[in-house]
C-alpha cells in the first residue's frame, strides 16, 4: 500500500473514530483486538499520517536531486562529445 493510500485511509479512520460517541476504540493486534483510549489512538494515527507526509516530502526531495544530477550529468556528456567530434 503506498503512503497516499494509507494517508487517506487514515483520514477516514480519524472521521469514522470522530463520528463515533465512544470513549474506547478497540484496535487490531494480529488476532487479538485491544481496548485503547480513542484520544491515544488518534493520536497515534495523526503521528503516523505526519511521518506519512514528512517521508514523502523526502522523496520528492531525492527525486528531484536525482533527475537534476542526471540532466546535469547528461548535458556535460553531450558537451564532451561534441568537443570529441569537432576535433
Amino acid at each position: 500500500m503506498n503512503l497516499d493510500s494509507r494517508n487517506q485511509m487514515i483520514d477516514l479512520s480519524l472521521q469514522e473514530i470522530a463520528g463515533s460517541g465512544n470513549e474506547n476504540i478497540w484496535e487490531s493486534c494480529g488476532k487479538a483486538f485491544l481496548r485503547v483510549n480513542r484520544n491515544q489512538y488518534q493520536n497515534k494515527l495523526k503521528d503516523e499520517k505526519d511521518g506519512n507526509v514528512e517521508v514523502m516530502s523526502d522523496l520528492d526531495k531525492k527525486k528531484r536531486y536525482l533527475e537534476t544530477s542526471i540532466n546535469t550529468t547528461v548535458d556535460n556528456m553531450n558537451r564532451i562529445l561534441d568537443r570529441l567530434e569537432k576535433k
